[in-house]
């Protein structure tokens, strides 16, 4: 888990996609549905991540589709 409800820079984001720890359709994906973002958790499950922004949680597969959007 990355973030802890805390809000993680873009720095550190664009960090994790270099370092191939996030795919980079994941967020891309987040960029295109979502104007102003926060991203404040990020949790890898097995082919999928669950991705807390602005009091949403965001379930996206590792294509960028957005599978699932649940309020917190």
């Amino acid at each position: 888990m990355i973030g802890n409800g805390n809000e993680i820079p873009i720095e550190i984001i664009e960090k994790l996609i270099e370092d191939n720890m996030i795919e980079k359709n994941v967020i891309n994906s987040i960029k295109e549905n979502y104007d102003k973002f926060n991203i404040y958790r990020i949790i890898k499950r097995k082919n999928k991540y669950e991705i807390e922004i602005n009091n949403r949680i965001l379930i996206i597969d590792i294509g960028g589709n957005i599978l699932k959007i649940q309020n917190t």
